[in-house]
């Protein structure tokens, strides 16, 4: 008899797990239907902004051409964003754009679409079949400028599986991409190659207050600079004069190429770009970047050679940007013992892309195949503080402006992208 109940009693428990099963399964369904059209409509989203953007782009170049028609310049637009949009294997179809450019200001173009996506369970649940989303961007060609510095990772890391030419091919794509006839000595491109130092080459006496031919630290013509001493200047992009210059790592070899000032002269900019070697046995991040922000600061003028003066500062139709790149955490700076260099590279880093941001510099970081350091006093904690998913994200300021490949192909792509958005933040577009 006990048996006999213990079996019914198993095969009552049995029976109404099957039940709450099926009770749970259509909000189980509903919860990730939704999760899924949720993120799918996020992606579609951003997706079509950036195809927009582009077309809006093509437009406000186009309507300078005389010779096109208004027919042909929405055709133009309508192609650019077929062209760029990468969402029509899930099912999305986009109605006919709409464009138009205002006829007192010729160059001011806004483009608008509307595309509608499936829903992942159509009405079942929701009521609906697709989702419709509306995107639009504007854009005027005023012939701006953009002033680009790259900051090169040239530590010995940099020279295992292919990262090196991989490197070099993604920069003299994005320089051949931006630097063109049409653009002139509009858009130039700056050469920050770094490693445990920066080899500033006579410009780093001139940033001493020293004479060019000065050798008084033996370093040759490979003058070693490290990180300004004066608080008030440390992380800024001041004018290098007395109490503010930069330092010297006196007695040391830069084993990292000269950098390279703002130039236009694409042919030269990917003959240096060809000669670098990566030799630099450590990363100092935060010195790579604040010569990053010298180079196109109109603050450093004194210094460079006039056709790589930087664009004023305040200059309205002007873009500075600087692509960060690195395959290694930030790991030297020559105040401080073995641990210590890690965690101050990462906070000065930290400080200067702050006052980058205010100034209104953007920053592109590529983080190439980082991974975490593995020293005994790395913690989850340390990590958060002074990690590189920490650096990274704050150099960067907002998602788009962060890319992490993994491999020579994905570094390669991810420039390219990097220059179609630096065309298109240089045009001035709203959204």
């Amino acid at each position: 008899m006990i048996s006999s109940l213990r079996l019914r009693g198993g095969r009552n428990e049995r029976g109404n797990i099957a039940v709450l099963f099926a009770v749970l399964l259509f909000p189980i369904l509903m919860v990730v239907a939704f999760t899924i059209d949720t993120s799918r409509q996020i992606s579609t989203s951003r997706q079509m902004q950036l195809a927009a953007d582009t077309a809006a782009m093509a437009g406000a170049m186009a309507i300078q051409d005389d010779d096109l028609s208004r027919a042909e310049i929405q055709a133009l637009m309508a192609g650019a964003f077929e062209a760029n949009k990468s969402f029509s294997n899930w099912g999305v179809t986009c109605d006919q754009p709409r464009s138009k450019w205002d006829a007192e200001d010729a160059f001011a173009v806004s483009f608008e679409t509307t595309c509608q996506f499936p829903t992942l369970l159509g009405d079942t649940f929701f009521g609906k079949e697709t989702i419709s989303i509306t995107r639009t961007a504007h854009s005027t060609n005023a012939l701006p400028s953009l002033d680009i510095a790259l900051m090169l990772d040239m530590s010995q890391s940099m020279d295992k599986s292919a990262r090196l030419p991989a490197l070099k091919t993604a920069a003299k794509d994005l320089i051949t991409a931006l630097v063109t006839e049409d653009t002139g000595d509009r858009v130039r491109v700056a050469l920050v190659p770094y490693g445990e130092a920066v080899n500033a080459g006579v410009y780093g006496n001139r940033a001493q207050g020293k004479p060019d031919d000065d050798d008084s630290d033996n370093d040759g013509a490979k003058v070693c600079v490290s990180h300004r001493e004066n608080p008030d200047s440390a992380f800024t992009d001041a004018a290098p004069e007395t109490g503010h210059y930069v330092g010297d790592w006196s007695g040391a070899i830069c084993r990292t190429p000269m950098i390279v000032p703002l130039s236009y002269d694409v042919a030269a900019l990917h003959s240096e770009i060809d000669d670098f070697d990566a030799r630099g046995f450590a990363t100092a991040g935060h010195l790579g970047l604040a010569w990053s922000w010298y180079t196109i600061s109109s603050n450093w003028n004194p210094i460079w050679p006039e056709v790589s003066d930087g664009v004023p500062n305040d200059e309205p139709n002007a873009l500075k940007a600087v692509v960060m790149m690195t395959d290694g955490v930030f790991n030297r700076h020559h105040d401080y013992g073995y641990r210590e260099e890690y965690e101050y590279s990462a906070l000065d880093t930290m400080a200067l892309c702050s006052n980058m941001h205010s100034a209104g510099v953007v920053i592109y970081v590529i983080g190439f195949d980082v991974e975490d350091p593995t020293r005994s006093w790395v913690t989850p904690e340390w990590l958060d503080l002074y990690g590189p998913d920490r650096v990274f994200e704050h150099c960067a300021g907002v998602p788009e402006r962060l890319y992490l490949p993994s491999d020579a192909s994905e570094l390669i792509s991810m420039y390219e992208e990097i220059s179609t958005k630096l065309e298109i933040e240089s045009v001035k577009l709203t959204q």
